[in-house]
């Protein structure tokens, strides 16, 4: 297959911003590709004369229709607009004569190459009566291409009509009253623009749009609501380099993996502190330990941690710096939980606490009492009195996890308790919180004495229906942390060694 030879006298309009004008810089290169292919574009060097001359290679390209694209570049590295031409690979040998007499026509509709029809001619004229009844309303094209007499076709010609959704006009009035237009063929997203005093304005951002090759289509409307044939064009948004940043004008700190804290400065080439004082505040701990205190009279939970610092400085363009983190140092994180109050035998769920974080909860009970808490999970509860003491407290876990029981004797009438170490995957548990009053073992309905009632309760607790009223304290007569048949045969003793 032979190549084609193109020359083009480049003409360039570079642009700055979104507005186009003339310049005097130099062109040195002209870009080319083939069927939109721009990511493939070949670049050839402008020889000084301003033309483009070269002999290309399209033996590798399909026979039937394709199309070449363009655009040129200044000593600048401005583009101008890129414009495409079409051009048809023949399926028939090269003609062995001069009979170039046109005969005949195909033409398609909407880009639908595989269903041309073909027209022959009459006395050298090729007439084309199209029929459109069948076309949906909106924008569509019309190809055509002519063949010659030695079968060889000339490139097509495309052109775009507006089959109208209104009903004829009644009228003459045909005045620009509008305008639509749409980008990169998305013409399902177009705009609407209206006239003013005959001239329709056009200001769109085309900021978002990437860097490459784009389109703009537009289309006018008259006052009686038809649509001319729409014009397209396309553009170019270049590859501009990144802004170059002029100084440091803030940064950010942090304690470990807490918040961090914004600073604006003066713009500055280097960021330098001097005497810049900066307050340890809103640190989150890396982990709650069983060393920590509590001052419940301030409620603070002071936690003792190896806390690390860490800085980064931004430029004005936005961008940030390598961040610095300092070595870990020894520091007593006050958190300060929120507490709960809880209502006997009503369940409250809660957003477990994350790590370095504690959820506080807060009961009534009377002195003396047994207090049990059940968790819908695994965790620590550590339970305090009123004067901050912290009281004994037997934990029970179930063999599954799925449930943990703390309890204990009530050392005064308001007691506090703090949830940490809770698993990562449980986002939510549930606590509920169970009194009983008296302290006699064994007197599990706390009616002050100990008989067959008592056991059948702790039967019924053993068998998975707890009673309304039951003190887990009193039940757990081995003090084991378990409530099973041992503490029933316990209950049983007591009540046989008081009948003796």
């Amino acid at each position: 297959m032979k190549k084609t030879i193109i020359l083009l006298l480049a003409m360039l309009a570079t642009a700055t911003g979104n507005r186009l004008m003339a310049q005097s810089a130099t062109m040195q290169t002209c870009e080319y590709w083939f069927d939109y292919d721009f990511d493939h574009r070949q670049s050839v060097a402008l020889a000084g004369d301003g033309l483009f001359q070269r002999q290309l290679d399209i033996s590798s390209l399909a026979r039937g229709v394709h199309s070449i694209g363009l655009r040129f570049g200044d000593s600048e590295d401005r583009w101008g607009a890129p414009f495409v031409k079409h051009f048809v690979i023949p399926s028939l040998p090269a003609p062995t004569h001069d009979d170039n007499r046109i005969v005949g026509m195909e033409y398609w509709l909407d880009y639908d190459f595989d269903h041309r029809q073909t027209l022959e001619h009459v006395n050298g004229t090729v007439a084309l009566d199209l029929d459109v009844a069948s076309l949906s309303p909106g924008v569509h094209s019309v190809a055509y291409r002519a063949v010659d007499g030695r079968g060889i076709y000339l490139s097509p010609v495309l052109k775009h009509f507006v089959i109208p959704s209104l009903p004829a006009p009644t009228h003459d009035d045909n005045r620009i009253v509008g305008m639509e237009y749409w980008l990169d063929y998305d013409f399902d997203h177009r705009q609407t623009l209206e006239h003013v005093n005959g001239t329709v304005a056009l200001d769109f951002d085309v900021a978002s749009l990437s860097p490459g090759v784009h389109s703009f289509a537009y289309r006018a409307i008259d006052s009686r609501g038809i649509y001319l044939s729409p014009v397209l064009k396309h553009f170019v948004v270049p590859s501009l380099p990144e802004p170059s940043p002029t100084g440091i004008v803030s940064y950010e700190y942090w304690f470990n993996h807490g918040p961090r804290v914004h600073v604006d400065v003066e713009a500055q080439k280097q960021l330098t502190l001097k005497e810049v004082v900066i307050e340890v505040k809103d640190v989150v701990p890396n982990a709650v330990t069983k060393d920590y205190t509590f001052d419940i009279k301030e409620q603070v939970v002071n936690c003792p941690d190896h806390v690390t610092f860490g800085i980064q400085a931004f430029d004005d363009t936005g961008r940030p710096t390598a961040g610095v983190q300092s070595e870990e140092f020894d520091y007593v994180v006050p958190v300060r939980p929120t507490f709960l109050s809880l209502t006997t035998a009503v369940p409250m769920a809660f957003t477990a606490p994350t790590t370095g974080q504690l959820q506080g909860f807060k009961v009534t009970a009377e002195k003396g009492d047994s207090i049990v808490f059940v968790l819908s999970g695994s965790g620590q509860l550590d339970l305090y009195d009123v004067d901050g003491l912290k009281i004994d407290c037997r934990k029970t876990t179930e063999e599954t996890g799925n449930r943990t029981t703390f309890g204990a004797r009530a050392a005064s009438t308001d007691v506090y308790a703090l949830l940490w170490d809770t698993p990562a995957d449980s986002p939510t548990l549930q606590l509920t919180y169970l009194r009983g009053e008296g302290v006699l073992s064994g007197d599990v309905n706390g009616d002050k004495r100990v008989d067959v009632v008592d056991v059948t309760s702790v039967i019924s607790h053993v068998l998975g229906q707890t009673p309304a009223k039951f003190d887990f304290v009193s039940a757990d007569v081995n003090g084991d942390g378990r409530i099973d048949v041992v503490d029933v045969t316990s209950i049983i003793q007591i009540i046989l060694n008081k009948g003796e």
